[in-house]
């Protein structure tokens, strides 16, 4: 740079344009010989050649030696010469959309060339998000990008310009987390744009880092063409301007100061000249004996080469970045392309880094990260499993623990005993529900297991009582032994809860706390409590405080339970806690309960009926057997339906309790009693029905009818693995029928009923112990209603040639 008073700037460096400028005619400098490029003098190219960056390559005039000349230290570049407009390059196919401002935001290659030329991490971030802004802008101009103009794609062809691609890529990781820290407020740098910015470098890095040897050597070329036509083009325009700089000292009268300098640093360059020259000599004998590496044979520099591997101190500064990054994430993100797992794994020298990773993403919330992390490193030493099971289900991620300790047998065993001492602190206070047995270590101090602090909480119970369960059934563990006792009780506890709290909404609706008008429920609680003390003097504890007066009293006569009844009664509310948890909070009260939903006007009044003619029989001998097989054989038309116990109501297998078969003969409809005939003893009575049903099913000229069937036959299936062999013909689903506007149908079956009946269904019945015998005279009309509903909306539909009837080509002749 020149100031206004002409003087060369010793501080700053000469920066050359690469765009030919018309040269000057001026006098030729003599040389004694005719070249087609200009020459210089000794004195004019040392003083060019101070002024030129280090990093451009050395120019020889014929008397130059190769050792390096004296130059003058640059601190700061310079602002660019200016250069002449040229005509403006067609805008690059792979530019994502023709719109003028997004063309003027998308990242060129000539500017991805220069941020890699200078290592710019700053720039290239802030490009990216001037380009992208958002996950959702990311996605779209991926949408209609093509894979080549991808941004990892393009970077990925330019990384050879930097001096050290590896640490540019950590530099830019590093300017990705400070940028999105610094602008937190904005909300479209959200979680998952930083993601997808993170993959995009990671991927354009390992893009490079697997460059064939063959594309190493083009690149090369590229680059050494590219320094090559920057150096030709400086050359042609060095003579005016060593001309106007000569003219411009010459006015301040240093020209003798200049000629000193210059004679004397051609003597001192002549005399090193001669000892390289001799140097060279001795160092070309050694170099016969010397190996011929990857690069000479490639013909490029090891220095170039060294460009494409990723070194030790790339995976040192990133494993340092733990500790300073804003967000670990992008480390995490970084680790594949890094290999930092061949570092911080189990047994690697690193692996307190590896842990302390795994640590910081969990502190910052990154719980599946952190998981996956530990999992692939085999650090599971370092993470204990109840202060890990603490701080995950305290912060509500108690689900993926199983994750996280997958095929992990002993700790998921260790997880199991660890949530069932935390759930028998809900049952240890001084009501003896729970025998005192298992609380013997618990109560002498032996055990000293902390509580969690979130205990209180039913959700949290909730969330502990899933973990663990799912846990036992993945162990195949035995649920009544010690170990699995206490999540085995939460969860029939908390199924019995669920019961009795629908059970006191429906009395709200009914207006009715009799017994008899919650016979369907009464069922349930007897499937749960029927022949466990513990859960038997539950139920009472939960009616009492649920202010029931008459179930109390009727469910302790009914399980001999009449002395705790007396005695929990009697007690005062603050003396009626289950456990020991501080804060413990008791079932509500059932004047807080609302009933599930107001009267709905738009059903019927009117409710299904059986018809008088209907006959329901109870088939679990032969004779009903055989009776059944007769009308089915000269049936043309039945109803379909199951029912079971629900599962949520049962520990065990659930299994199909009950088949209905609605016939057109006589107003028949078959119960096949499956729970009594899956019993051990009646195993010919099963088999006779399985024939008979598989003649019926795969039955061409029978029409079974059924509303979404599919679950039935699912479990169907898991209860009698025969079934499975049935070839079903002539199957009618009723799900998919519209209503008689077209539209789609809602309420299920009640719905269709509703439809085309103009009857209500009573489906109180519905979540009732199916597996109790006898059955209730209201359970065998509601699961008869059900089946037989289904033949009269079948009627309805063929005599006004519904559309539903007029697609279906695989119905035979109905009479």
């Amino acid at each position: 740079m020149t100031h206004s008073n002409g003087l060369l700037d010793s501080d700053e460096e000469w920066e050359f344009t690469s765009i030919p400028v018309q040269k000057k005619s001026s006098p030729s400098l003599s040389s004694g010989k005719t070249k087609k490029r200009p020459t210089l003098s000794e004195a004019s190219f040392r003083t060019i050649r101070a002024s030129l960056p280090k990093s451009t390559t050395s120019f020889k005039t014929r008397h130059a030696t190769a050792s390096p000349l004296p130059t003058m230290v640059a601190s700061a570049p310079i602002t660019p010469l200016s250069t002449p407009d040229i005509p403006e390059r067609p805008m690059s196919a792979n530019i994502p959309s023709t719109d003028t401002n997004l063309s003027l935001q998308y990242i060129s290659d000539d500017e991805l060339e220069k941020i890699c030329q200078q290592m710019n991490a700053d720039l290239l971030i802030r490009r990216l998000i001037q380009v992208y802004k958002s996950h959702e802008i990311y996605l779209k101009i991926r949408e209609i990008e093509t894979a080549s103009s991808f941004i990892e794609a393009r970077l990925a062809n330019h990384l050879h310009f930097c001096t050290n691609p590896g640490d540019f890529i950590l530099n830019t990781l590093s300017a990705l987390s400070t940028y999105f820290t610094e602008h937190a407020r904005n909300k479209e740098l959200s979680t998952r744009f930083r993601r997808l910015l993170t993959t995009s470098l990671c991927t354009a890095l390992d893009r490079f880092l697997n460059t064939s040897l063959e594309a190493q050597r083009t690149k090369c070329a590229e680059l050494a063409k590219t320094e090559e036509e920057t150096k030709e083009v400086d050359l042609i325009s060095f003579d005016d301007q060593i001309s106007t700089i000569t003219k411009e000292t010459d006015l301040i009268s240093f020209e003798d100061q200049v000629l000193e300098t210059a004679v004397a640093e051609s003597s001192s360059s002549d005399d090193e000249e001669e000892e390289e020259e001799e140097e060279e000599e001795e160092e070309s004998d050694d170099d016969e004996d010397n190996v011929i590496t990857l690069a000479q044979m490639l013909g490029i520099s090891e220095d170039f080469m060294c460009r494409f591997s990723l070194r030790p101190e790339h995976q040192q500064k990133l494993i340092e970045m733990i500790d300073t990054i804003s967000s670990p994430v992008i480390i995490y993100y970084a680790m594949d392309v890094f290999k930092l797992s061949d570092c911080i794994a189990k047994g690697c020298a690193h692996e307190e880094e590896g842990a302390k990773l795994c640590r910081i993403l969990i502190k910052h919330g990154h719980y599946d990260e952190a998981i996956i992390c530990v999992r692939r490193l085999d650090l599971f030493d370092w993470f204990p499993v109840s202060s890990t099971a603490d701080q995950f289900l305290t912060a509500g991620y108690g689900p993926h623990l199983l994750l996280f300790y997958q095929d992990q047998h002993e700790l998921q065993r260790e997880l199991v005993r660890f949530v069932n001492k935390q759930l028998r602190f809900t049952y240890a206070g001084n009501l003896d529900i729970v025998p005192a047995r298992y609380f013997e270590d618990l109560y002498d101090g032996t055990d000293k297991t902390p509580q969690l602090s979130r205990l209180k909480e039913r959700k949290f119970q909730k969330d502990l009582v899933t973990c663990g369960a799912k846990l036992i059934k993945e162990l195949e563990m035995d649920e009544t032994s010690d170990d699995c006792y206490f999540i085995m009780l939460s969860q029939r506890y908390s199924t019995l809860r669920f019961i009795l709290a629908q059970r006191a909404i429906q009395q709200l609706e009914d207006n009715d706390i009799s017994i008899v008008s919650s016979a369907n429920f009464n069922g349930l609680i007897d499937l749960v409590c029927e022949d466990d003390p513990v859960m038997a003097r539950l139920a009472i504890k939960e009616m009492i405080d649920m202010g029931d007066t008459n179930a109390p009293p009727y469910f302790a006569s009914l399980y001999k339970q009449q002395e705790f009844y007396c005695r929990y009664n009697a007690l005062p509310l603050n003396q009626r806690l289950l456990g020991t948890v501080k804060g413990e909070l008791m079932s509500r009260h059932r004047s807080t309960l609302t009933p599930k939903k107001t009267k709905n006007t738009k059903l019927p009044e009117k409710v299904y009926q059986l018809p008088a003619k209907a006959k329901c029989v109870m088939v679990n001998s032969g004779e009903t057997l055989m009776q059944m097989k007769n009308v089915l054989s000269t049936s043309t038309i039945c109803g379909l339906d199951t029912e079971w116990v629900p599962a949520f109501a049962k520990t065990g297998v659930v299994k199909t309790a009950l088949m209905q078969i609605a016939t057109d003969i006589d107003g028949y409809v078959f119960l096949v009693d499956f729970k009594t005939l899956f019993e051990p003893e009646h195993a010919k009575l099963l088999h006779l029905a399985q024939v008979i049903l598989g003649l019926l099913f795969e039955d061409d000229q029978i029409l079974k009818i059924a509303f979404d069937f599919s679950g039935d036959l699912d479990l169907l299936h898991s209860s009698m693995s025969s079934s499975k062999a049935w070839k079903l013909r002539n199957m009618l689903d009723l799900k998919s029928i519209e209503t008689k506007q077209g539209t789609a149908m809602v309420g299920g079956l009640s719905g269709v009923v509703a439809e085309y009946l103009d009857c209500s269904l009573n489906k109180r019945q519905q979540l009732s112990n199916w597996e109790k015998r006898p059955l209730s005279p209201e359970q065998i009309v509601y699961a008869s209603c059900d089946a037989y509903c289904l033949l009269d909306i079948f009627y309805v539909l063929k005599k006004s040639n519904h559309p539903f009837l007029r697609k279906l080509n695989r119905l035979g002749p109905i009479h």
